[in-house]
């Protein structure tokens, strides 16, 4: 177990719940001090916030790539700061020039483009809008919803889980062969203790008490000849 990426998995159920608007007390706190008038997934960390604040927005950005609103109403989702897309967060894809020739303002929520249950979108300013609109147009709204709901995508059921937010943060590196050729039940411990040793490159041979300055020259043990 990678203990560090455990530690952002147990973080990154804080980024949940703060972005889910759970009506905790913690997160009422932290609406009211710390997020403000600012959006949570795009606000940048100020420069006088503890370190605890700090290591949530620092996993939040991990967080946010596995994290959907679905949208029903949409009227509370923040059509530019929530990451509610395929594509992601929209305001992050485009620039500001880009934003206000929609006339989207800022602060919209994604209801003022939805009007029952069918997207009315602006005139795109540009070709990269122009591909954000067509993904937009391609998504799905939840009518038997009353309101929209923010899912943890790695858990099926979408709910969140420290567990499916470790498998989702922990690096992976490829399958080795070797292991069950040395780990297996007819082993004889020894033996597959060396072998492990020498799969890994640790064992005390002759080169390497060279480099390390034990020996002044090496012997083979077949034709005891020096090298």
């Amino acid at each position: 177990m990678n203990i560090k990426e455990w530690n952002y998995a147990a973080i990154a159920k804080q980024v949940f719940q703060i972005a889910s608007g759970k009506t905790t007390l913690w997160v009422q706190w932290i609406e009211k001090h710390l997020v403000k008038n600012n959006f949570f997934w795009t606000m940048e960390p100020p420069s006088d916030c503890s370190w605890s604040w700090r290591g949530i927005l620092k996993v939040r950005e991990k967080a946010k790539q596995f994290t959907k609103h679905l949208i029903a109403k949409g009227d509370q989702t923040s059509f530019w700061h929530d990451p509610w897309t395929d594509k992601g967060i929209l305001r992050q894809l485009v620039t500001s020039q880009e934003k206000y020739l929609t006339g989207i303002r800022e602060a919209a929520s994604v209801c003022v483009v939805l009007q029952d249950a069918e997207w009315r979108l602006p005139p795109a300013p540009s070709n990269n809008t122009r591909f954000l609109w067509e993904d937009i147009m391609a998504t799905t709204t939840d009518n038997l919803e009353q309101s929209d709901e923010v899912t943890w995508t790695p858990n099926p059921t979408g709910r969140f889980s420290i567990k499916t937010a470790y498998g989702a943060f922990r690096s992976r590196s490829r399958e080795l062969k070797w292991p069950s050729m040395i780990w297996h039940k007819l082993m004889i411990p020894r033996h597959a203790f060396i072998m492990w040793l020498a799969v890994m490159g640790k064992l005390t041979t002759q080169d390497k008490l060279m480099g390390w300055g034990v020996l002044n020259h090496s012997v083979c043990m077949l034709c005891t000849s020096k090298q």
